[in-house]
């Protein structure tokens, strides 16, 4: 996490280390996520418009360069995975442990 949100997002280290809460963690991860993301859509355009200008067959994009993502955007009946008690219980028990660094 640390080269990611520091090396590759630029945010200082010791505002990381220090003082950066967990949902800004989770925002700045996001949004590198959502950047890469375009990144690689951008990627895969380029290669299907270059693979389609050399075929006499009609190509789809998705089978030519696949993503993991795909799956999640073309499957309207997915439904989001539900958190078991166990890891309930365990994200509570970490909460409780950052808070209590926090409220030293």
């Amino acid at each position: 996490m640390f080269s990611i949100i520091v090396g590759e997002c630029g945010v200082d280290p010791d505002y990381f280390l220090d003082r950066m809460t967990i949902s800004e963690i989770a925002c700045y991860l996001e949004g590198y996520n959502k950047r890469q993301r375009v990144s690689w859509e951008q990627t895969r355009t380029i290669i299907y418009m270059i693979a389609q200008v050399n075929s006499k067959k009609k190509l789809d994009p998705e089978k030519l360069l696949p993503f993991a993502w795909d799956k999640e955007c073309t499957n309207p009946k997915a439904k989001p995975k539900e958190a078991t008690q166990e890891e309930i219980h365990d994200l509570r028990e970490r909460a409780k442990k950052i808070e209590r660094k926090n409220n030293v």
